[in-house]
């Protein structure tokens, strides 16, 4: 015995409501897994080597876009503002 049931337009609508939050109820619970794909840069691999003023020694005398990168200015903006700075942040004998 198979019973039809016709469902008005409001009913249709709930529904059609209750069938997509069971479903994305389904999906939340099961998201699907992507293969994360990381990279990384040749400065930011040897960092364990390197340390910081090493690494921005090495990266002013290579020019390059990785200063810029890795300071967000361009080298005339970091000489000009290590020139202003240098005085204040330089290494003091406290004795």
């Amino acid at each position: 015995m198979k019973e039809i049931y016709e469902l008005d337009s409001d009913e249709e609508v709930a529904f059609a409501e209750a069938t997509f939050v069971l479903l994305s109820g389904e999906l939340l619970k099961n998201p699907v897994k992507r293969k994360r794909r990381f990279w990384m840069a040749s400065l930011n691999k040897s960092r364990k080597r390197y340390n910081t003023s090493d690494m921005l020694t090495d990266l002013r005398k290579k020019p390059s876009e990785k200063f810029e990168n890795f300071c967000h200015m361009s080298a005339t903006d970091f000489e000009h503002l290590l020139c202003r700075i240098g005085p204040l942040i330089a290494w003091r004998d406290a004795t």
